[in-house]
């Protein structure tokens, strides 16, 4: 193996190890901090202020849901916009629509919240197949960065 192509094939390995790392990480913290506990969460019902679909950049074709929903929890209201930790945009505006009925049409509205602090709620508490995803794959790439790292030395 040429010494520059062992130099790319390091780098390469470091990057395929470090940024998945990262990656999985912030998903995993996310997952453990947030996600999984909300599943034993308080509930309280909550009122929609509005809720809409909209394009997540101009010109993409990618759409997300946004809501917003106001809630109260010993007797201080509070506002919220999240619909589940760690949403993806949806592919479809048919996928967004779709996502934005079942939000519209829950009644009562029910928002899961943090009884440590009421101003962290969800609306979908709970692991949902996005962050299995994006964290198995950070796991893969990480393995893969240490094959190709210990490939090239």
């Amino acid at each position: 193996m040429e010494p520059a192509d062992a130099v790319v094939g390091f780098l390469i390995g470091i990057i395929l190890v470090v940024g998945p790392f990262v990656v999985g990480s912030c998903y995993v913290y996310i997952i453990i901090r947030y996600a999984v506990p909300s599943l034993l969460w308080p509930k309280t019902t909550a009122n929609i202020a509005s809720c809409s679909v909209q394009s997540v950049h101009e010109g993409s074709l990618t759409y997300a849901t946004y809501v917003s929903y106001r809630y109260q929890v010993d007797s201080v209201v509070y506002e919220g916009t999240r619909i589940r930790f760690l949403c993806q945009p949806h592919c479809t505006l048919k996928s967004a629509e779709s996502e934005r009925r079942s939000v519209l049409f829950r009644n009562p509205l029910y928002v899961s919240y943090n009884p440590k602090d009421p101003s962290v709620c969800v609306i979908y508490p709970g692991l949902h197949g996005w962050m299995v995803f994006w964290v198995l794959f950070s796991v893969i790439m990480h393995m893969l960065g240490w094959f190709v790292l210990f490939a090239t030395v």
